[in-house]
């Protein structure tokens, strides 16, 4: 992370900055929001399209597996270990949906609280996280 921050240099003057379903992924999230303060004109904004996976929940999983039981009936196969296969295989287990995401994320309130205490909120709204 922080050689891409330093090889955005000076650039500066956006008028947007765009995450989708990535700033979870930002390991370095004070640093990454920063230098996103840096580079947006003031009335710029900063859009993020991103899910918590902390959120799910049993419905959630039940739904992946009922899709990936859809996609198979149509005769595709998934990678063994894949998540589809996981599902299908647990019968839509959350806690085996979990076991997947359970790594390194931030999840939706530590990155909200990180972007409130740089940039003003004008929308913020949620949603279910159903797919990878």
């Amino acid at each position: 992370m922080a050689q891409a921050l330093r090889a955005l240099g000076e650039i500066s003057g956006f008028d947007a900055v765009l995450f989708t379903r990535s700033l979870h992924h930002v390991h370095e999230l004070d640093l990454g929001l920063d230098k996103v303060v840096d580079v947006l004109n003031p009335s710029g904004l900063l859009i993020v399209e991103d899910f918590s996976y902390t959120g799910a929940t049993p419905s959630h999983a039940q739904w992946i597996a009922s899709i990936a039981r859809l996609v198979q009936a149509t005769g595709q196969r998934f990678v063994e270990g894949s998540l589809c296969q996981l599902m299908l295989d647990s019968g839509g287990n959350l806690d085996v949906w979990r076991r997947q995401h359970d790594h390194d994320l931030h999840d939706a309130k530590t990155m909200s609280d990180e972007i409130r205490r740089r940039l003003r909120l004008l929308e913020s709204a949620n949603a279910p996280y159903l797919y990878r």
